[in-house]
């Protein structure tokens, strides 16, 4: 996904490759300073005493070639000693040109080329960090949308409100840290310490080999930790998802916990969970130290072998150490204290890596959360996904031997068998938990079922593309649904095209204009609030269902959708969806009596059967369950 902002990564990645090239060129100075000025000399006499030296060993080349004329190694070292002193005294001619004649102007000058370079180095970081920021922000925000996105497909879910916030908060975020990391300090500390490998190699090659034994043992380690950084952060963000979910609990079921005085138990419950997430971030914060602490004992490690095997040759002018050739020509100082300079700047980035690696780990751990979630997003093709299209379900719906279980073994219906006329107004009764919401959902298709078909006329529904379907539906539940916007917006909600007029005609029919204009402070444009919080549970349900009256659905679904309306307004509604539901299929989940006078016919259910399905006097005259069903409200209202 952070692929899409290629320019500006390629753009990171330069940037990054020229503060390595300056962080090494920035440690070449040692050399002269030590080379040169420490000694109280010009560029012009050390170019000169190079190309004397490099004359002196010719010398001694070639009387050893006269003598070893078949030797080959002593051929190879001559010819390469004649190419430094052409390739020296080429270089000699742009010295004597441009170089300072002083000591001090030459000081001058390896001040002024580190000062610049330093300046240079600072400005590429900046701009590598600026764009680095902007691709994984970029991206961060892109997952935040596709992961929303799949949370809000028909692809069966098992994340709760408190898990999704969690991933889409913490594990998102964490993919972006890492991301920040990955294209950051992950492409320019390893650069640097490349370069300054590179120079130590131009120096000596055999003896930066031979300092580098140590590296298979910490990278061997460095595997073992990755393993245990990506578990703890696997249990870290899951404990984190259930103290946000335990959180957003408390806080909507707030009234219920003050009611009963369990403040101090919610407290309780937050801080063991809490404690939870501390811990799992302790054992990260202790292999991230593990971490930091094993790339400090690498660059230690390298750093002591090259000392002692370096400190020797220099010491003894030898170019063996053990039997082992670790030089072609003994080493001077300068040579030596340049190439401990390069294997110390190697440190540096070595140590910030260790964080880059835990972070990396981290983000590793949280993409693996995050990913499967995003697959239908990202490879539709993997699901089968309904494409027929509709522009009517104006037709008879069948129910064929329909089963659906939430737990294995445990049916919620069992053998569904039922034909719905198109046109007709079907109220569905029965105790709780006998299956009637289960019923609705598989008509919405919320939930599949487990065997049988629902169809449409002689298609089913699970062919037909979701969108197409449910645009043909209203629904309208027993807890009404309302968004923190305007009541214009939130009756307008599935229906965004619609006008002004037509929002407030539908209201009308929902008995719900009256309170708007009269109650209401901006009548219209009145903010609802958070969940419909600034209106009492009747007019929200009103608001509700003048959305789905607005909607002109093929087919209208009511789940208790009179349950919070006063007796007074009840009368009205009854008589507006008397008149709303002639020509379309009408659904109605209820116990009042007074609702069931709408339907044309009656569906009996318990235990997830059907019990029994006819007309009013059908079931009065038939059905003894039916009977005491409809004396139990009016029992009760007496």
């Amino acid at each position: 996904m952070a692929l899409r902002y290629k320019y500006s990564l390629i753009a990171s990645i330069v940037c990054s490759t020229m503060v390595a090239l300056f962080w090494g060129a920035n440690i070449t100075a040692v050399y002269p300073f030590i080379e040169v000025v420490f000694q109280e000399k010009t560029l012009h006499d050390w170019a000169s005493d190079q190309i004397d030296d490099l004359k002196e060993q010719k010398i001694e080349l070639t009387k050893e070639v006269a003598k070893h004329p078949d030797d080959p190694r002593l051929v190879k070292r001559l010819e390469t000693t004649e190419g430094r002193i052409q390739r020296r005294t080429e270089a000699q001619r742009y010295i004597q040109t441009y170089a300072p004649n002083t000591p001090f102007a030459t000081l001058v000058y390896i001040l002024g080329f580190l000062a610049i370079g330093t300046f240079l180095k600072c400005l590429f970081r900046i701009t590598s960090t600026v764009l680095v920021s902007h691709v994984s922000q970029r991206t961060v925000a892109d997952l935040r949308k596709d992961f929303f996105r799949a949370l809000l497909t028909d692809r069966p879910q098992k994340t709760g409100i408190g898990d999704a916030a969690g991933r889409i908060g913490g594990d998102v975020g964490a993919i972006g840290g890492a991301l920040q990391v990955l294209f950051g300090r992950s492409i320019q500390e390893p650069l640097k310490v490349f370069a300054c490998l590179i120079g130590a190699a131009c120096i000596n090659w055999r003896l930066l080999l031979f300092s580098i034994l140590a590296s298979p043992l910490a990278a061997l380690l460095l595997m073992g930790l990755a393993k245990s950084i990506r578990r703890a952060s696997h249990r870290s963000f899951a404990q984190t998802c259930q103290l946000i979910s335990r959180m957003l609990q408390a806080f909507q079921g707030i009234q219920v916990v003050k009611a009963y005085n369990m403040e101090s138990h919610e407290r309780r419950r937050f801080w063991v969970h809490s404690l939870r997430v501390y811990r799992e971030q302790l054992k990260i914060a202790w292999y991230g130290a593990l971490v930091r602490a094993n790339n400090e004992l690498l660059g230690v490690g390298i750093m002591c072998l090259s000392v002692l095997a370096g400190g020797y040759l220099v010491l003894n002018q030898q170019t063996h150490l053990l039997g082992i050739p670790l030089a072609e020509n003994p080493m001077n100082i300068g040579q030596i204290m340049t190439f401990f300079a390069f294997l110390v700047g190697c440190t540096d980035p070595l140590r910030k890596m260790g964080d880059v690696y835990g972070t990396i780990q981290g983000g590793v751990a949280a993409a693996d959360r995050i990913m499967p979630m995003l697959e239908i997003v990202h490879y539709p093709q993997r699901f089968d996904r309904p494409k027929l299209r509709i522009t009517s379900a104006k037709e008879d719906l069948f129910f064929e031997n329909v089963w659906f279980h939430y737990v294995p073994n445990q049916p919620v219906l069992r053998g569904i068998n039922l034909h719905i006329r198109f046109g007709e107004t079907i109220a569905i009764i029965g105790p709780n938990g006998c299956g009637k919401s289960t019923l609705i959902n598989l008509i919405l298709r919320f939930l599949r079922p487990d065997k049988g078909e629902i169809r449409l006329g002689d298609t089913d529904i699970a062919k037909i593309r979701h969108k197409d379907w449910r645009r043909r539906i209203s629904l309208v539940t027993q807890k009404p649904v309302l968004f923190d916007d305007t009541v214009t917006n939130n009756i307008r909600y599935g229906s965004r095209g619609a006008s002004q007029p037509q929002v407030m005609d539908a209201a009308r029919k929902a008995h719900a204009h009256d309170f708007i204009v009269d109650q209401l402070a901006q009548s219209y444009e009145t903010q609802c609030g958070e969940y419909g919080g600034r209106l009492s549970g009747g007019q929200q349900q009103r608001l509700s269902l003048a959305r789905a009256i607005l909607r002109n659905p093929d087919l209208l679904i009511l789940d208790e959708a009179a349950s919070q309306i006063d007796p007074k307004s009840e009368e009205l509604i009854r008589q507006s969806l008397r008149e709303f539901t002639r020509g379309r299929t009408t659904i109605m989940v209820t116990h009042r009596m007074s609702t069931l006078e709408l339907a044309d016919r009656i569906l009996v259910m318990e235990a997830g059967q059907i019990l029994d399905f006819g007309t009013h006097e059908e079931l009065l005259a038939r059905c003894p369950y039916y009977r005491r069903l409809r004396e139990i409200p009016l029992q009760k209202s007496a």
